[in-house]
């Protein structure tokens, strides 16, 4: 099964314990790693891997390299993982046992280090979910480690201005095509990123409207929900940073969605 790999100045925080999860886990035949133009020493690290592919993408956003990751794809089933992602033991099998011949893609629960991980956390607890992983049921699909049949991309053409949200319109496309985008608890990976939630807010919230995938309802149903949860994040793990985060990101996606 090929792979499709975005880097860009990808060796922190764990670009080599990724790719060393990909071939343990993944019957890989080949690694297409999309590079934005790296300077650090990913390319020359990946160059060294059995099966890599380097395609360049300088210049490009995600929504380009997504793309072009998958134009090169020649396998029936293909991956997306993240450069900051580490595989779950038996990742593969476990997604591949959730395809069925309806299922177009399934999209696998990331947890989340440093602030993210407080925040996972603090709603498990506040939705009484039993594990943190269920937190997937409430979310979009995400392609930082998916399984994709690509039979069900076929004909994609994702917008060059998603810079953020490209994987969301990936799965609305697979839904388009007839078949289920899954996002599921299990298996799990696990995403290195120690810092806060890295998209745009505002420019997602312009996206949100000009893809026409929420509404004016919605978007400030959701800000007035983070206020409740961002309190209840700071108190329940005593960070007062991802709190404030979970509120901050919600009332710009409003105001990006507004404008």
């Amino acid at each position: 099964m090929d792979v499709v790999l975005l880097t860009m100045n990808s060796m922190k925080p764990s670009l080599p314990e990724t790719v060393a999860s990909i071939y343990a886990n993944v019957p890989v035949n080949r690694l297409l790693v999309v590079d934005g133009g790296s300077k650090d020493g990913t390319v020359e690290f990946l160059s060294t891997q059995k099966g890599a592919v380097l395609i360049d993408d300088s210049g490009g956003t995600r929504a380009t390299a997504r793309q072009k990751g998958v134009e090169a794809v020649k396998t029936e089933y293909f991956a997306f993982v993240d450069s900051d992602v580490i595989l779950q033991h038996g990742w593969y099998d476990a997604a591949m046992g959730q395809v069925t011949p309806q299922v177009g893609g399934v999209s696998t629960f990331p947890y989340q280090m440093g602030d993210e991980r407080d925040t996972q956390l603090a709603m498990a607890k506040l939705y009484r979910l039993q594990r943190v992983s269920d937190l997937a049921l409430r979310k979009r699909f995400d392609t930082a480690a998916a399984l994709i049949r690509t039979e069900s991309v076929r004909g994609l053409a994702i917008p060059r201005e998603l810079r953020a949200g490209e994987d969301e319109y990936i799965g609305r496309f697979i839904e388009a095509r007839g078949f289920r985008a899954l996002v599921v608890p299990r298996p799990v990976v696990y995403h290195q990123r120690t810092e806060p939630q890295t998209d745009n807010p505002v420019t997602r919230g312009r996206l949100l409207r000009r893809q026409g995938w929420r509404s004016t309802r919605y978007m400030a149903r959701q800000f007035l929900l983070s206020i409740p949860e961002g309190i209840f994040i700071w108190f329940y793990t005593g960070n007062g940073r991802a709190g404030k985060q979970r509120v901050r990101y919600s009332a710009l996606a409003l105001v990006g969605y507004l404008s």
